[in-house]
């Protein structure tokens, strides 16, 4: 497809990408896709996510995306109902009998749908496991600076100032090459020239200046899961992170 017309389905509604998905199984597979998060979080409400739990949550998000009717509500709010549910049944019938998902459909589409299903499946798999090893190498990485991740969790900024004066702080040092090779070669944070050069407040900058060491060697290094985690776009005033 055309970037013209990719242009145009990135500014559709999700509820007319909902209904485009019923019949094409390319943009049923993106809605899978985009929609990962939300199917590990509600697992995790209930249990630890595993192979059937995942497959229980997809093929529910699934049956959401065929029986949506845009005149009842919101597609997010039915897909959530739906993914507990299903979740729910099968917990409660977990001793052998597996949950089964309502798709009013003839056997060919089925086996597309659970085809693509498995497909999903195994992408969260491989997204788990290479997360797990991000976190391994990170782990390592900061135990050279005598940072654990639970001292990194309790150093990470609460407010959304805080977190915009991290936030520049990190950039500074990512784009001023001799900050960057002083952290590297140094193990040393310039944490007072980066509150001068910045006009951040010095206090605050080393209150958590476990947090900025971490966002620097993730944003440096190659973490594409974890950067999820360290934003560095600072905040407009008004929201909230």
């Amino acid at each position: 497809k055309n970037n013209k017309i990719e242009g145009f389905e990135m500014e559709q509604t999700l509820e007319q990408r909902v209904s485009l998905a019923k019949t094409d199984e390319l943009e049923l597979e993106r809605l899978l896709k985009q929609f990962r998060p939300l199917m590990l979080s509600t697992i995790l409400k209930y249990r630890k996510p595993d192979d059937e739990s995942i497959q229980i949550a997809a093929m529910a998000f699934v049956e959401s995306i065929f029986s949506y009717d845009g005149s009842k509500g919101s597609f997010l709010a039915l897909t959530r109902v739906v993914i507990q549910r299903r979740l729910i049944d099968y917990i409660r019938k977990e001793s052998g009998v597996k949950a089964s998902v309502a798709l009013d459909e003839d056997e060919d589409r089925k086996k597309q749908i659970m085809s693509l299903v498995s497909r999903q499946k195994y992408e969260i798999d491989r997204e788990q496991e290479e997360r797990k090893e991000e976190i391994n190498r990170l782990e390592a990485e900061l135990d050279r600076w005598g940072i654990t991740m639970q001292a990194l969790g309790e150093a990470s900024p609460k407010h959304k100032n805080t977190k915009n004066i991290c936030r520049r702080a990190i950039t500074a040092i990512l784009s001023h090459f001799p900050w960057l090779e002083q952290m590297l070669k140094k193990m040393k944070v310039p944490l007072k020239e980066i509150s001068l050069a910045e006009r951040l407040n010095y206090r605050q900058l080393e209150n958590h200046r476990r947090y900025i060491v971490a966002g620097v060697v993730v944003h440096n290094g190659d973490y594409l899961y974890l950067k999820e985690y360290i934003p560095l776009t600072v905040q407009e005033e008004g929201g909230d992170y």
